[in-house]
């Protein structure tokens, strides 16, 4: 029965590790079409590890099909960057995480016309799959999974935040 238990639990957690997998688009592959309120769940303010420091992410609820947020990292008690969010669709109605990095003394890393962007590639319950990124919200707690490259190498960092007031 001990032997049992243990197996279930195995495969219980790892079906919640695949659930929160980073999945990526071929590329060219367009995004998916959905409406940005169905990523409302991602409203509120978020606070959590990532990074090796400390980050807080804020959404506002989403209004006129927008929604927007914005990201602050700190480590060692400085802030290194902050970032501006935008969840967006295009003329087609396919979906879009758009930011912009700012550096501590808030000038912007990317071009004024150039946006990084993420492509969504499915939504199923609160999770978000974009390409490169997921978003997965259970009860009070939210896990973004996001894949960086650096020098040609890619790893995926994970930031686990809770839910919290202001």
């Amino acid at each position: 029965m001990k032997t049992t238990l243990s197996i279930l639990l195995y495969l219980l957690a790892c079906t919640t590790l695949r659930a929160q997998e980073v999945l990526q688009l071929v590329e060219n592959e367009p995004s998916s079409v959905a409406a940005v309120a169905e990523l409302n769940w991602m409203t509120g303010y978020w606070e959590g590890e990532g990074l090796g420091g400390f980050c807080e992410e804020i959404w506002l609820p989403e209004k006129e099909g927008h929604m927007n947020g914005i990201f602050r990292f700190f480590s060692e008690g400085e802030l290194i960057f902050t970032e501006y969010m935008a969840l967006t669709n295009d003329a087609e109605g396919r979906l879009y995480l758009k930011l912009k990095h700012y550096g501590e003394d808030y000038s912007p890393w990317e071009e004024k016309d150039r946006w990084e962007e993420f492509k969504l590639i499915k939504i199923q319950g609160k999770t978000a799959y974009f390409d490169g990124l997921t978003i997965s919200r259970e009860d009070d707690q939210m896990t973004l999974q996001l894949i960086i490259e650096h020098e040609g190498n890619s790893s995926i960092e994970t930031f686990n935040y809770s839910l919290n007031s202001l």
